[in-house]
């Protein structure tokens, strides 16, 4: 019997470039052992699949600038017993698993009551109709007309009106009396396929996924009230229609007017800058501290800094591209030659990138 939903790769796309295929990892290409070929074995099945490394969180390799990491704890879907329950509401019914519905529909249920008749059975066509244990259900032991106060929706599908998908309910008439009775008979909850004509009316059930039945409860004043709301829900991996979106923060934008006033208290600091003895040992040796430097405050992100004699020959240009929040730059008295500057009067000119302003300032070098 086959895995309908164990998740053997995945694919990445560039929205902003009409769904572009940037990235994908597969059983044919993948990175390091992000895809892998395990054993499985279950009810009906035992088999060896390639699937997403569940021992580890992959890591991808980097695209355009970006590297994700993906956990995928488990390798097929199973039932999750601690998500799953009441929502609203505490009754004592018993809600019992198929066996199977791990492997065929493993989505996220919800057992709506609403206090009076909300569903009645779709389900026309009752031929070899099975119950959880994939056992034969007798047609004598099938009620197909009854009008329940709840109804279950799949919260993984939406119908073509847009709402969620509805699951059918059936009775399992056990003593085959044609009448419900909480107390001894089921309600089989489950997926229908509409294969109806204009003519006829033709709907078959699918497949059970889970029954409810109200054994426990001893009174009316126990049973499910309006608007309670039941939980039945699955782990699973993803699906060949799940796709998460990822949106990657711009660069922030820039406020023309708030940079234009910030580079108007542009400094240099320290400003006269005195040097020491360039024989000194700090000095000369480039593994001791008090290295010579200077810096510059308020610079823009992303700017050009120009630095020249007093006669106008360049010196120096630093090319900065920092982070938004950081505003310094140092310099380290060195010329584009790497020779270090002579005393004297200099002119630094700041140009921004973004909006073209310029700043022009003096700073005086003692030796």
């Amino acid at each position: 019997m086959d895995m309908f939903y164990i998740n053997n790769g995945f694919s990445v796309y560039d929205q902003t470039e009409g769904n572009k295929l940037v990235y994908s990892e597969s059983p044919e290409h993948h990175s390091s052992n992000n895809v892998r070929k395990l054993p499985i074995s279950g009810i009906g099945i035992d088999e060896t699949v390639y699937c997403i490394n569940p021992m580890r969180e992959i890591v991808t390799d980097i695209f355009d600038g970006i590297q994700l990491k993906i956990n995928m704890p488990f390798i097929s879907a199973e039932f999750d017993s601690i998500n799953s329950g009441w929502l609203e509401g505490s009754s004592p019914i018993n809600v019992t698993i198929a066996p199977l519905a791990e492997n065929f529909f493993p989505w996220q249920y919800e057992i709506i009551f609403t206090g009076d008749s909300a569903y009645s059975t779709q389900t026309t066509r009752i031929s070899s109709f099975k119950d959880l244990n994939l056992n034969i259900i007798a047609e004598s032991e099938l009620i197909l007309d009854y009008a329940f106060p709840f109804y279950v929706i799949n919260k993984h599908s939406i119908d073509s009106t847009g709402a969620y998908e509805k699951l059918d309910l059936v009775v399992h008439d056990v003593n085959s009396n044609a009448i419900f009775e909480p107390d001894s008979d089921y309600v089989l909850v489950g997926h229908m396929k509409d294969l109806s004509t204009d003519q006829t009316k033709k709907i078959f059930w699918s497949g059970s996924v889970f029954a409810i039945d109200f054994f426990n409860v001893r009174s009316e004043t126990e049973m499910p009230q309006a608007d309670d709301i039941y939980r039945v829900d699955f782990k699973r991996p993803f699906v060949e229609t799940d796709t998460l979106k990822i949106t990657l923060n711009l660069e922030q934008v820039v406020d023309r007017e708030k940079l234009a006033d910030t580079m108007d208290k542009i400094k240099v600091v320290p400003n006269p800058y005195i040097m020491t003895n360039s024989m000194e040992a700090a000095v000369g040796n480039r593994f001791l501290n008090q290295r010579r430097r200077l810096m510059f405050t308020h610079i823009p992100a992303r700017c050009e800094i120009r630095i020249f004699t007093s006669s106008g020959v360049l010196v120096d240009k630093i090319d900065v591209e920092n982070e938004p929040s950081n505003g310094i730059v140092h310099w380290d008295l060195l010329s584009k030659e790497d020779l270090e500057i002579a005393a004297g009067m200099y002119v630094y000119h700041v140009k921004s990138k973004e909006i073209g302003k310029e700043k022009v300032g003096l700073f005086a070098v003692i030796k």
